[in-house]
């Protein structure tokens, strides 16, 4: 089965440039504890989930980028063209507005309905061309005013295309008080939830923290949080024993719950990797366990990934260290904690992934409706989005419903 990828805006397609490209490196870097022919099925697999083989050998990723903010992005990405893979021409879509990149409304209401025709035709092109399709996968930030012809264009591909699944990947700004990044993301969720069959959710301020680990005086650039991001998204959607796509909605018993965040050991910054060694499993798993066990939380569900072993490290019993997650009463016993073993080397290293719905993954959320609902009470910017059919009524009922989210999280018992 295939995986289709829709990114927009220039977050989202510098983030699918670095999905694609540690997918291409892991899958050429040979594992030599398993097979010749375990390592080729692996490859195989995951190339013709993420990849379009064309007759020269060349690898052109299954995708449909969009972009108004940046006129060079599509530039900057053919350069990054190597010999062995890169976007075709099909793939970028970039119609550049100057001036109001920013606002959520006129992208919405404005650039949405002029790009969608034009979205939809490069998304059939790439729909025709795999047999079997179940879910996209869409990246975007929400703070941005292309997070509104997101929305719109999602809303109309929703309804053309109801029984292919929804996977969204939200990778969330650095906190700031500023009211439009505020505005544009509680707009966007509240656009976005009911749409979605689970969301992804990426903190920069987490990555960011992830970047400096141990080198608290490193300079942290976009690039290495999307190094890390997607490396993180890809140890969940790279081949695993026994399982197809996606199992990670059993995480999704109920769709008032579906906000999915990740944690992962170990990450190194590439500067750094030749001087670190592979620490053991005991010592993943416990560095995991310690993260998790940061705030008390409820859970409705949690995945383990295992990459890379002789041994199946699936007894190092996992769960039972932990002691600050209790669990929703009605969660199926197997969903708690689904572990999932992979022999083969995640980029050449052991590679542990922890999936999980919990309550505390509303927090950024709170923060950002807090902020926003502060801002609107004294009409911050409020008349940039009033001039393109957004009304008073429409702030509050957004508010009215991202609360609800939270809310409901809060409440999980």
């Amino acid at each position: 089965m295939s995986v289709l990828t829709i990114c927009f805006g220039t977050c989202g397609v510098r983030f699918i440039h670095s999905f694609y490209s540690t997918i291409f490196n892991d899958n050429n870097i040979p594992d030599p504890i398993i097979s010749k022919n375990v390592n080729k099925e692996y490859k195989h697999m995951s190339e013709s989930n993420f990849f379009e083989l064309k007759s020269n050998g060349f690898l052109e990723p299954r995708s449909v980028l969009i972009d108004i903010g940046n006129p060079n992005i599509g530039d900057a990405l053919r350069q990054y063209n190597s010999c062995q893979w890169g976007f075709g021409q099909n793939a970028l879509e970039f119609n550049f507005v100057e001036g109001s990149t920013n606002n959520w409304s006129y992208c919405y209401y404005i650039k949405g309905p002029e790009m969608f025709e034009d979205v939809c035709s490069r998304l059939k092109t790439e729909i025709n061309k795999i047999d079997k399709i179940e879910y996209f996968l869409i990246i975007l930030s929400p703070s941005g005013g292309c997070a509104g012809s997101a929305c719109f264009i999602l809303e109309k591909l929703k309804h053309d295309y109801p029984k292919i699944s929804f996977i969204l990947v939200l990778i969330m700004p650095y906190q700031s008080k500023d009211a439009i990044q505020n505005y544009n993301i509680s707009f966007t969720i509240n656009k976005l939830y009911n749409l979605t069959e689970c969301i992804f959710l990426f903190e920069n301020s987490v990555l960011h923290k992830v970047c400096q680990d141990g080198h608290s005086d490193a300079k942290v650039l976009f690039d290495d949080l999307n190094e890390i991001g997607s490396k993180q998204l890809i140890s969940v959607f790279q081949p695993v024993e026994n399982q197809t796509f996606p199992y990670f909605l059993s995480l999704v018993p109920n769709q008032k719950y579906k906000l999915l965040k990740l944690l992962s050991s170990p990450n190194y910054r590439k500067e750094y990797s030749s001087y670190e060694s592979t620490p053991r499993w005991e010592a993943i798993v416990n560095q995991s366990i310690r993260s998790l066990n940061i705030s008390p939380c409820v859970s409705s569900g949690n995945l383990v990934v295992y990459r890379g072993s002789t041994s199946n490290p699936i007894n190092l019993n996992f769960a039972e260290k932990l002691n600050n997650i209790t669990f929703s009463n009605s969660i199926l016993e197997e969903n708690k904690f689904l572990q999932l073993f992979q022999p083969r080397h995640f980029m050449g290293s052991k590679y542990l992934s922890v999936l999980s719905n919990n309550s505390t993954n509303v927090s950024v959320l709170n923060n950002v409706v807090k902020l926003a609902s502060r801002a609107f009470s004294h009409k911050a910017f409020v008349h940039h989005y009033t001039q393109y059919n957004t009304n008073i009524n429409d702030f509050k009922d957004v508010f009215s419903n991202v609360n609800q989210i939270i809310k409901d999280y809060y409440e999980l018992e």
